[in-house]
Parts: C-alpha cells; sequence; structure tokens
C-alpha cells in the first residue's frame, strides 16, 4: 500500500493542476518540442523586439535609429553654414555676434546659425552725396575764403566700401555714409578758406577738389569706417544770392579787363 501510495506522489494529476508538493521541472533531453515561451522568447530576440535595454529604455535596436537619425540632422545643420560670394563681392562672417573673418569670391563655410552668420558686401559698387545743396529753410552752404569773401559751393562726393577692410563699414560706425558727408563737408570748408575767390571760381577748382579728397581720406582712414573716396567733384561755386548781381558784375568787368589785356597784347605783337 505504501509502494503504490509513493508512486502516485510522482504522477501527474489527472484534472491538469500542479501538484503543490511537485519539484522544479528539470529541462528535457528526450528530444521532444520545446516550450511556447522560450520560442516567443528566441523569435522576439532576433528582431530586437524581445530584449530590453540595460536601463530599461525600450528595445536595443531603438536606440540605433536615435543615434543615426541625430547623426543626420547634425549633419544637415553644419551643410547650412555653405554659401556663395559672387565676384565683386566680400563675405564678412560672424561669429557669437562678433566679426569672425573676410571671404573672397567662391563657395564657403562658416558656423550655422545661431552660433555663425554672414553679410555679403558688394565692394565695386559706387555710393554718391551731394553737399551744399539748398536745405529745407532754401539756403545753401555759405563759406568764407581766404580772401575774406563768401561762396557757396555745392560738392560731390564718390565713395566705395574698403576692398581690403569690408568689415569696417558695417562694425566701427553707426552710419558711416553719414560720417562721411560730414568729415567732406569740413574738409571743403577748411580748404576752401585756405584758397581765393578768383582761384575758386576759375582754374583753381581742380586743384581745390585734390586738396579736399586728400584731408577728407585722410580724416575717414583715422575712423576706420572702411570707405574710400574716389572722386570729389566741385558742381558750383558762386556768389549768395543776395550780393549775386553786383559779384556778376565784378566778374565780368574781370573778363572784359582780361579780353582788352589780350587784344593789346595781339595789337603789340603785329606791331
Amino acid at each position: 500500500m505504501k509502494n503504490n501510495n509513493l508512486e502516485m506522489a510522482w504522477q501527474e494529476p489527472r484534472d491538469g493542476r500542479e501538484n503543490p508538493n511537485r519539484g522544479p521541472e528539470r529541462p528535457r533531453t528526450d528530444g521532444s518540442a520545446p516550450d511556447l515561451d522560450q520560442l516567443l522568447k528566441k523569435f522576439g530576440g532576433i528582431f530586437g523586439g524581445g530584449k530590453k535595454s540595460p536601463r530599461g529604455q525600450g528595445p536595443q535596436g531603438l536606440g540605433k535609429y536615435v543615434a543615426i537619425g541625430a547623426v543626420l540632422l547634425f549633419g544637415g545643420w553644419l551643410a547650412t553654414g555653405f554659401y556663395t560670394v559672387d565676384a565683386g563681392q566680400k563675405g564678412v562672417e560672424l561669429f557669437l555676434g562678433k566679426y569672425h573673418a573676410t571671404k573672397n569670391p567662391g563657395l564657403t563655410w562658416r558656423f550655422p546659425s545661431p552660433i555663425g552668420e554672414h553679410r555679403i558686401i558688394d565692394i565695386q559698387r559706387r555710393f554718391s552725396q551731394k553737399i551744399g545743396i539748398m536745405d529745407k529753410g532754401g539756403r545753401r552752404s555759405a563759406m568764407l575764403t581766404k580772401d575774406e569773401n563768401i561762396v557757396d559751393v555745392r560738392v560731390e562726393v564718390q565713395y566705395q566700401i574698403d576692398n581690403d577692410d569690408p568689415h569696417k563699414y558695417w562694425f566701427n560706425s553707426v552710419n558711416p555714409d553719414e560720417t562721411l558727408k560730414e568729415v567732406v563737408d569740413s574738409a571743403t570748408r577748411e580748404r576752401v578758406g585756405q584758397t581765393l575767390l578768383d582761384d575758386i571760381l576759375t582754374d583753381g577748382r581742380e586743384k581745390l577738389m585734390q586738396e579736399v579728397k586728400e584731408l577728407a581720406q585722410n580724416i575717414i582712414d583715422n575712423y576706420e569706417i572702411g570707405l574710400v573716396i574716389t572722386n570729389v567733384n566741385l558742381e558750383d561755386a558762386q556768389a549768395p544770392a543776395a550780393v549775386q548781381d553786383a559779384f556778376s558784375d565784378a566778374i565780368r568787368a574781370r573778363e572784359d579787363e582780361q579780353s582788352r589785356i589780350n587784344q593789346a597784347k595781339a595789337y603789340q605783337s603785329k606791331v
């Protein structure tokens, strides 16, 4: 009777319930089919969906795709730093809002935004400003000559951005164009004050404008605003309107005097 009870204790219950007195099941070595849970684990491992990452943050395959996506995004961000500088232009690069480098024409690269940025500057473009035009009150720029005469002067200045230091035009002055205009006006007044009225109205114009150009350029170089004066023209010079008639009469009298002197010399040469 005891032997029968012992054999029945090691048999599987017929109703399918586990025997609480049964120990852990030994792995099968008789070549029978594996358990269903084991098959699912194997297939899950093959497709990367069954195992968790060491920190439990999701499947191991997800981290690889995230890394690839990050590399692609970083590469696309770096690619936005490429730009082209055309002929006759210069590229001024900024790094963290400060001047970094000047680039010549061609394809180049800078640090992408928001770390870096660039500005294209046309170094061949000519700018022009007029000095001495009538203001809102209808008055013109009256200047005092060396011989204490008053003359109205109108000057045109032509200039361009410095080819060697174009960045100075953007960063060294709030309004470089207005600064140049004031400098040329001041230089003109100084040189007119050192010139006789007759020279301003006759054959001394070219020399006067050359002196104005040199003086104004020296001042601009000291200011370092990145501009180069190419030409200064004296468009008009005449007496103020209040004395215009008397001034015109004096000019005509001087011209008549010179004409008669020339006629006398011509007559003398014939005799």
